[in-house]
């Protein structure tokens, strides 16, 4: 008769070392690169439900991106409040690990977040924003 389950064959489960993952290294972005995308933010006329410029609000998430490291998810979340001028620093609770986040802000930075500065309950749009997704963000850069 068949034994799928393969009862009764072992006495116990044997042990089995885990498959190592190999881990993909990750691309760095050019400085070329960089300056690039920096100077195509000039172009961008999305979103338009901000105070400030397409090409502002754009050139801002870059130096906040690039300046300080937040996961994408982290980024749309930043509220004006997180952002310390005082102290230059950027205090948030990651969203992936739950942990708060302390991460000095430089002068490149700061200047332009002072370029988009308003009244809004977020630094960058969010879920909450009349016709914003993150589908919508990759659509309106890839353009």
């Amino acid at each position: 008769t068949r034994n799928p389950m393969g009862e009764g064959i072992l006495d116990r489960t044997p042990y089995m070392a885990p498959l190592r993952e190999q881990r993909r290294v990750p691309r760095l972005v050019t400085e070329a690169e960089l300056d690039a995308v920096y100077r195509a933010a000039a172009g961008m006329t999305w979103p338009t439900c901000t105070d400030a410029p397409p090409a502002d609000w754009w050139r801002a998430l870059l130096a906040v991106a690039v300046g300080c490291g937040p996961r994408l998810g982290d980024l749309l979340r930043l509220r004006p409040g997180d952002v310390d001028r005082r102290a230059r620093l950027l205090r948030y609770r990651a969203e992936k690990t739950g942990h708060p986040l302390e991460v000095p802000v430089g002068d490149v930075v700061l200047a332009h977040l002072r370029r988009i500065d308003g009244a809004r309950p977020r630094l960058f749009l969010t879920g909450e924003t009349p016709g914003f997704s993150r589908p919508r963000l990759y659509k309106a850069w890839s353009e």
